[in-house]
Order: structure tokens, then sequence, then C-alpha cells
């Protein structure tokens, strides 16, 4: 008697689910790793793309536990999945069902969605793209359609048949915030500049924001060169800022995460398009919370602000990122300058607990403030942006996205994104992305250097 060969192993199928939800966690949380590198991520893709690919094969049969386990946790890595098993099988009660659980959950579940949308190649998600853009799609739809294709190749934005004013003059602020980050990714053309100049004094704080850093991303001039018109970007969004920070220190819970959440993104943005030797820049420092404030130093990049560093590093709760903060600007290397102490040391000085700053400083070493403060003159100059201890350039922000660590990438990333107009720059891209831009931005380089 021959034994019937199912053509779908269901556990085989539901553990792919699973498997593929997990890398994918994995793939967007490290984003914030000061330890994770393009080829670490590499290898997280390619066991995330294998278990993608083994509900692909599965078909229709590779939505049902996909579904089951977001309906069971309600986390964004599950929505992931269910969004990429419905759009590749291209079923419209696959979709439908998404639909329904993004409705249910849209704080929780967008970013996956979104993420999903984004990972495929335009070709296979324009027609979605299109459909959730049209006139008469809700909010939710055109809010999660329009931040993908923000995040996508700059091919995606021939994605979508309205005009981007459309979105921008929308009655939904969420749609007309989606819409800023999807114009931030357009080339700023004179009426582009006028309506997001329009913007910068919408009644939403979120959409003044993302309207800023629009805003900024239109201009490439040297600091010296930043004119009044310019600084309306940066004056806005430092005014978004200071709102944001009363918001935070009455929020609670949830709220309080997805405040933390948004000051953390408009920090980075301002810490990059700020005006170096901008006034306002030392009042901002003791406003933030601490470990903020190094994360805008970071990202800042101007030496004058390493006294700031440094002074962080007394503190139990701030020391490892402000460890990691001086070596970031520096490009000196604690551990093999000797300039860390070892757990030993730290025993003997009384702090005995290497994750005081959080679960992001497991492994960060302890800085030695003390050899720190002797340490020579470094040779940097102040009012100048540096990375790992060079003048920020496009081939150093090149250099620093292919082999520094992912929380550094990101520094480069958006520094890159500005000065490479029609490449897109992203540490949460699918690495195959990612290794495509760095090609295509070396390339463009190469040749506006002969030129």
């Amino acid at each position: 008697m021959t034994n019937h060969i199912p053509k779908t192993i269901h556990p085989l199928v539901r553990r792919h689910a699973e498997d593929a939800a997990f890398y994918w966690a994995q793939h967007d949380a490290s984003a914030a790793s000061p330890f994770m590198t393009l080829a670490g991520l590499a290898r997280f893709d390619s066991l995330l793309d294998a278990h993608l690919e083994g509900l692909e094969i599965a078909g229709p049969h590779g939505f049902s536990p996909s579904l089951a386990a977001l309906q069971r946790w309600k986390k964004p890595s599950e929505a992931f999945v269910v969004a990429y098993t419905a759009l590749t099988a291209n079923d419209d009660s696959h979709l439908i069902a998404l639909i329904a659980e993004l409705r249910a959950r849209p704080h929780d579940l967008l970013r996956g969605v979104i993420s999903a949308i984004a990972w495929l190649d335009p070709r296979h998600s324009s027609t979605l793209l299109r459909r959730w853009t049209q006139t008469g799609s809700d909010a939710i739809r055109r809010v999660a359609a329009l931040r993908a294709i923000a995040m996508s190749d700059i091919a995606a934005l021939e994605c979508f048949d309205e005009r981007i004013s459309n979105f921008l003059e929308s009655s939904d602020e969420h749609v007309r915030s989606a819409a800023c980050r999807v114009a931030a990714a357009m080339r700023g053309t004179d009426l582009m500049k006028t309506e997001m100049s329009a913007l910068l004094k919408d009644p939403s704080i979120t959409v003044r924001a993302e309207a800023a850093i629009a805003f900024c991303s239109y201009h490439w001039p040297s600091d010296e060169l930043y004119s009044e018109t310019y600084n309306e970007g940066p004056d806005t969004l430092l005014a978004c800022i200071n709102d944001q920070l009363i918001i935070l220190s009455k929020a609670t819970g949830w709220y309080r995460q997805q405040a933390l959440r948004r000051l953390d993104r408009w920090v980075r943005h301002l810490a990059e398009v700020v005006v170096v030797g901008n006034k306002e820049i030392p009042t901002l420092l003791i406003k933030m919370p601490p470990r903020m404030s190094l994360i805008f130093c970071a990202c800042h990049g101007d030496p004058k602000y390493l006294p700031f560093v440094v002074d962080q590093m007394a503190s139990p709760e701030t020391a490892r990122l402000a460890g990691w903060t001086w070596q970031t600007m520096t490009g000196v290397d604690l551990i093999a300058a000797g300039l860390s102490l070892s757990e030993p040391e730290l025993m003997s000085t009384g702090i005995t607990h290497p994750n005081a700053g959080g679960e992001t400083d497991v492994g960060l070493p302890q800085p030695d403030v003390d050899a720190i403060r002797r340490y020579p003159s470094l040779n940097l100059r102040d009012g100048k942006r540096y990375l790992l201890g060079q003048p920020l350039t496009p081939l150093q922000a090149l250099n620093v996205f292919e082999t520094s660590m992912q929380l550094q990438r990101g520094i480069a990333a958006r520094y890159l994104q500005r000065r490479f107009t029609d490449i897109k720059f992203s540490t949460r891209a699918p690495v195959a992305k990612q290794f495509d831009s760095l090609y295509r931005a070396r390339h463009q380089l190469t040749v506006e250097e002969s030129n």
C-alpha cells in the first residue's frame, strides 16, 4: 500500500511563519544595535528569506498559520509575515483579513505591514500601492502605502497616480504626516519647497516635524552657506522637540513609549541638519533626557560637545552609552586604546551592574573616565562634523555604511540620503537593497570625481 504524502506539511509551514516573524524582529531591532554589522545583518536576512520562501511555496496554506500567529501575539513581526504572504499570494481575501487586523490595532501593527510592502520589489507591490492610495481608500491604508513608498527605492515613487499635494492637503493628520515622508524622498522642486514651508505651520506637531525633516532634505549647502530660509526647517523641528519634551514629561506607559519613539527620530534628524554652532544646542542638551542628548552628540558630530559627553561617563545610567558616543565621534576604540575598565576593576569601583543603562548597553565597554580625560589631543576641530574621527564626507559616510555597526550606519545613511537624492539608504531595508545602494552611490561618486 502506498502512503499518501501531503503536499504541505502544516507543522513545517507553521514553523516557517514563526521563524520568519522572529528573524524580521531581529532585523528591525538591529537598527538600534551598536554591534550588528551589515555582514551580520546579511546572515539574519538569509534566514528570513528562507522562511519567507517556504511560505511562498506553501501558497494559500501559508496564510492561515501566519494569521493565527498574528491574532495570538498581535505584534508587528507577525503583521510583517501576514502582509508578506498576503501580497505574494495576490489573494484579495487575504488582504481583507490583513486590513481587518490592521484597523483593530493600527499603532501596534502598522510598522510590520509597512516593512512588508517595502520589502518587496515595487513591481510586485505597485498594484497594491496604487489601490491603497487612490481616492476612496481609507486613512489607514493610505498611511501604510505612503510610508512604504517613503521606505522603498526611489522607483516606488512612480507607484501611485495621485499628486502628492492631494495627500499633503488631506484632512487626516496621519496622512499628511506620511505624505511628508514621501515628499522628503522627492526632488526639492520649488513647488514642493513651498508646500513644505506651508506645512511648517500645520496645527499637528507630527506634521510640522515631518514637514521640517522633508524641508531640510531639499538642501545640500555647506554649513557656511545655510540661509535664513533653510533655517525654517531646523527651527521648526527644534520647536517640535521642545513641545514633545513637555508631552513626554506627562506621558506614562504605552503613550510614553510612543512619545519616546517619535522624539528619538526627530532628535536624530535635528542633530544632522541643524547648523553647526547653533546657540540653542547647549540648552537642548541639558533639557533632553541624558541618553537622548548623547545620541544627539553622536549624530551631530561636533567635537565641541565632547566635554559634555565625557561628563556623562560619571553616571552608571549613561556611562557606557557615553563611551560609545565618544568613540563614535573620535574614532578611538576604547578597549584597544586602554580607555575602558575591566569587569574586576568595575567591581572595585562599586559599579557592579553592566546593564545599568538598559539593554542596548549590554556588551558596551565601561569607559575609564580619568584615562579619557588624560587622553592626548585628538586633533579634531570644533565647528566641524566628524564620524569615527574623520570629517563627515560622502566617501567617509559610504565607508561607515559599508563596514560599521548599525547605530553608526544609521548616521551615515541619513547623511547619504540627503547627498544622493536618487538612491535610497536605510539600515532597515533588505540587505540586498543596501548593497545595491552602496554600489550605485560609489559609482556615482566616481563619475562625479572624474568629471
